[in-house]
């Protein structure tokens, strides 16, 4: 979900694809070592995310089309380990490159994962294609906060996020009976996964989530709601100055939000999710609620102008972009390497997917295992009442999903309750608080504040 990148960055873009702003632009560090810390640890995400990438690509090859019916239990368990070597033979690209990047990705469930794909309405070459296309000069959100990171891809349709290990593996032990209720709920409103990858690089290990973003659309947000059901979130100065405004729950509940339709089963949904989560004891997530006001071509193109890339996010407090200019990739042999590869890789998937896309075209089967593939009523966006704008009545459209579901209430979460409560004294109104409390908290604010 901004200035100018030189002569030499867009001689080496790919064509259509606009890049604006790099990182020393973005922000002003104190000294050039924080620059150069912050360069390299965004030249590793990148890198990260291109073994990533050509991992994605080797599952894809590997695995049939023809997804069998049902599943095992023994699906769940699977993983598929892919070396650099591996990928080198298989698409014959690097080796002939002389230089070798030694690296393992290593693919969780991938049999489960291409029938959530399947679920959700998604191709496989559909993620490739929307990663690949302006990777190596992609942003990277940065959470200040917990260190983590992600990036948008092209077109902002999926978010590659990095997470942490612990909750990694703890979504890993819960994947059949996430599989199980998606399946079952298709207006489900939790994260949508659609891939779990560790990568293994120069010793060290790094776990990656690939899921579809919950506020996807053709149009650049007016406003996005950031809910965890407590009075006293609100928005900051910066977080309401950005071209997507990004507001809290004190907001929300002093504006509320009124659906044209819908709204009685987004709650209801709300309440089916919300005991999946209670009951596989996750607690800490956040409900997104995304809002779009119509817009006229003239202010659409001007929004584009005036706020730059960047500010097409809606950003938090803790969170900042990182990004490469191109001094970044020619001082760096690897970067360079795997840009070229990047874009032989962008024009061979673009191809696939044209060639999948007439496939599922030409069969009404399309090649997927049942009939599991069905539109969400309320995950696309559902329409809220007009609002007026410059003396006009403006169409809005609004995105709900929740987000954050990989957190359990473990031991660390159980001690910062107990101190929340007992020595800070802020009863219940923080987001450390037990699985049904928490839940129960989130309901309650929503059914009061989303009206239909």
């Amino acid at each position: 979900g901004g200035g100018g990148g030189g002569e030499n960055m867009k001689k080496n873009m790919m064509p259509g694809v606009s890049r604006e702003g790099n990182l020393r632009k973005v922000r002003i560090f104190i000294t050039e070592a924080e620059i150069k810390q912050k360069n390299n640890r965004t030249a590793r995400i990148l890198q990260e995310i291109f073994m990533l990438l050509s991992g994605m690509e080797y599952v894809s090859l590997s695995l049939e089309r023809n997804i069998p019916r049902g599943t095992k239990d023994s699906e769940f368990e699977a993983k598929m380990s892919v070396t650099s070597d591996m990928v080198e033979e298989k698409i014959k690209e690097e080796a002939e490159s002389g230089q070798r990047s030694n690296y393992v990705v290593l693919a969780h469930a991938p049999m489960i994962f291409m029938k959530l794909q399947n679920v959700f309405g998604v191709l496989m070459e559909q993620i490739m294609v929307s990663l690949a296309i302006n990777l190596p000069y992609a942003d990277i959100v940065h959470s200040k906060k917990s260190g983590g990171a992600f990036i948008y891809t092209y077109d902002k349709r999926f978010i590659i996020k990095n997470q942490s290990e612990t909750e990694f593996k703890y979504f890993l032990s819960l994947l059949k009976p996430y599989y199980q209720h998606v399946r079952d709920n298709k207006d489900s409103l939790l994260a949508r996964i659609l891939g779990m990858y560790e990568i293994t690089y120069h010793g060290k290990t790094s776990y990656w989530v690939v899921m579809a973003n919950v506020c996807y659309g053709q149009q650049i947000l007016h406003s996005r709601y950031d809910l965890k059901a407590t009075s006293d979130r609100t928005s900051s100065e910066m977080e309401r100055r950005q071209a997507v405004q990004v507001l809290k729950d004190r907001d929300f509940q002093d504006e509320g939000l009124r659906l044209a339709h819908a709204g009685g089963k987004v709650v209801q949904q709300l309440k089916n999710d919300i005991k999946w989560l209670v009951k596989h004891r996750i607690q800490g997530y956040r409900l997104i609620v995304g809002v779009y006001v119509e817009r006229t071509m003239e202010s659409q193109r001007k929004l584009f102008e005036e706020s730059g890339h960047h500010g097409h996010y809606g950003l938090l407090n803790n969170q900042e972009v990182w990004a490469l200019n191109e001094d970044d990739f020619q001082n760096n042999s690897v970067l360079r390497k795997q840009r070229a590869l990047i874009y032989k890789m962008s024009l061979r998937l673009q191809q696939k997917l044209m060639q999948e896309s007439e496939n599922l075209r030409g069969s009404k089967s399309s090649g997927m295992a049942d009939s599991t593939l069905r539109e969400s009523t309320i995950f696309h966006g559902i329409p809220s009442t007009p609002v007026e704008r410059k003396g006009r009545m403006r169409k809005r459209v609004v995105y709900v999903g929740i987000i954050d579901i990989m957190r359990e209430y473990n031991t660390k979460r159980k001690l910062e309750n107990f101190w929340r409560r007992t020595i800070l004294w802020e009863g219940d109104q923080h987001s450390a608080i037990a699985p049904k409390s928490y839940g129960e908290r989130m309901i309650r604010f929503v059914s009061q504040h989303l009206k239909w």
